[in-house]
């Protein structure tokens, strides 16, 4: 049956950041399921913060896009407030069947101030503050902490509220459940995925890259502190002073001076290449031979699965969904958060081309976690619970 013929759902995501131009994870992924999904008997929109605010339609969505201010705090109250008047003004204009907040920065936390209407609010956990503040406590100030309070209250009543929470991975909707005391029942498991062009034109042989592009371990770090860069320049020192071998590496991230200093006073083979838009990325991924993921906690990782799909395999800490995406000894290592065995690990997949055995069982394992299964998976739950609340 034509899509012209279907019943067609309307459906909301909402996101804090551009989603059209920001260049990795929930937004990106994002992107790519609202382009899916219009193929598909939905109409959809995306809501979420711009410096160009405005409204526009690529691919077959529609983009509401709300001024962002890059000020501490101010920003997601502004952010939040924003969304609730477009989203009321959505409703008088559409009838939405779902609108579905993609993690605590969606706004979604003011939701409950609404009276119900016809609309199924989906709150997609893609982690739980819980465990994020958890694994930052003891290096926050005061400020900081009080604000992961105000996010964790706000966290646990957006599951609350919603009339379905979707989990990115098993080990959020444990939490969600167990932590936040959400029943069971409204928990869907409903995975990220990668576009299955994502690899599309980059060659699979390193050498016929650019040079800029080769490296023995890429990190890819939007938060330096949550994805371990110091960890990782500690396991690169270690690796020289007691191992004597000496990686080449590429962090991809902010600039930082400290890092920057770091790696100068260690005297490391490590270049700092600033975040990039996303069709770069997968540039990097193809010239290195292994991913370093040394995360202090993570919601999904998308990286690892696009490095896989370039058939690269990982070295990941065993937080948040790294043991779901990557199969220990086969698609990479997951491990504790231990220096020497980190190092170990790097030294192992180095040894005798095994990266690029791994490498390979990556790119299968990948297939599970494709853009495709996940917007099936995503339909069979929307059409299971039905469009009415």
């Amino acid at each position: 049956m034509s899509k012209a013929k279907q019943q067609i759902k309307k459906i909301l995501f909402v996101a804090q950041g551009d989603v059209e131009k920001w260049p990795a994870g929930t937004e990106v992924f994002i992107k790519n399921l609202a382009r899916r999904l219009s193929l598909l008997p939905y109409r959809v929109f995306v809501l979420c913060a711009s410096n160009a605010p405005g409204v526009t339609k690529v691919n077959g969505v529609t983009y509401i896009k709300v001024r962002y201010f890059n000020i501490s705090f101010f920003s997601t109250i502004s952010f939040n407030i924003q969304v609730l008047i477009k989203y009321l003004s959505l409703l008088t204009k559409i009838n939405l069947d779902y609108a579905v907040f993609c993690g605590i920065g969606s706004a979604y936390s003011l939701m409950y101030l609404l009276k119900p209407d016809k609309t199924k609010r989906i709150y997609y956990a893609i982690d739980t503050m819980t465990k994020e503040y958890e694994s930052k406590k003891d290096r926050l100030g005061l400020l900081a902490r009080l604000n992961y309070r105000l996010k964790i209250y706000f966290d646990k009543k957006s599951c609350s509220v919603a009339d379905m929470v979707l989990c990115s991975s098993r080990e959020t909707l444990a939490m969600v459940d167990k932590r936040y005391n959400i029943p069971f029942s409204k928990l869907e498991l409903c995975y990220f995925g990668i576009d299955e062009d994502f690899s599309k034109g980059v060659p699979r042989v390193r050498e016929k890259l650019e040079p800029q592009y080769q490296t023995d371990f890429l990190l890819v770090a939007t938060d330096h502190i949550r994805k371990g860069s110091f960890f990782f320049l500690d396991v690169l020192q270690l690796l020289r002073s007691r191992f004597k071998v000496y990686p080449k590496a590429i962090i991809i991230g902010d600039r930082d001076n400290n890092l920057l200093r770091l790696i100068q006073d260690r005297q490391l083979n490590v270049n700092v290449v600033p975040i990039l838009p996303h069709e770069m990325m997968k540039w990097y991924f193809a010239g290195c031979k292994c991913l370093a993921v040394p995360s202090t906690s993570e919601g999904f990782c998308l990286v690892v699965i696009e490095a896989a799909l370039l058939s690269r395999p990982a070295i990941v800490t065993a937080v948040g969904s790294l043991p779901e995406i990557v199969s220990d000894g086969s698609s990479g290592f997951v491990i504790s958060r231990n220096k020497l065995l980190f190092a170990q690990k790097m030294m192992a997949i180095l040894r005798g081309g095994k990266w690029e055995q791994m490498g390979e069982s990556a790119k299968i394992y990948a297939q599970k976690f494709t853009l495709g299964r996940t917007v099936n998976t995503l339909d069979r739950i929307l059409e299971r619970r039905g469009i009415a609340k």
